[in-house]
């Protein structure tokens, strides 16, 4: 996952005498969603979350993977669908958003979070 917006970026230069190298046949695309910035912990996974309405805009156009899938909810909620990375990124993301997003799935993924957040929770008794 990447927090910068690369999408935005129309047209780029070269600064003259600076030392560049691109290997051939290199796709940063690909780098990206091979994982190359995350340190991995398992396998990908298919992660469902429900934001709140002002909270998963962003993944409209960020999204965290090629096979996101975006749903409005009547309530003003979004649904956002995905194949993630199995990483302590991820983890660190999901409970940055606090009470604005709830994992739906995997169900071992919702409670490992449920299970964070409890300790966190308990450290304010």
């Amino acid at each position: 996952m990447m927090n910068a917006t690369f999408r935005r970026i129309e047209t780029l230069r070269l600064v003259p005498h600076s030392p560049h190298w691109i290997p051939k046949g290199f796709d940063l695309d690909h780098y990206i969603q091979s994982g190359n910035f995350a340190y991995l912990l398992g396998d990908p996974f298919q992660i469902e979350l429900i934001f709140t309405a002002n909270r998963g805009a962003h993944l409209k156009e960020t999204p965290l993977s090629l096979d996101q899938i975006i749903d409005d909810l009547d309530d003003g909620c979004i649904r956002v669908k995905a194949t993630v990375k199995n990483s302590n990124q991820l983890r660190w993301w999901v409970l940055g958003f606090g009470d604005e997003v709830e994992v739906i799935s995997p169900q071992y993924f919702r409670a490992e979070v449920a299970s964070m957040l409890q300790r966190t929770l308990d450290q304010y008794k």
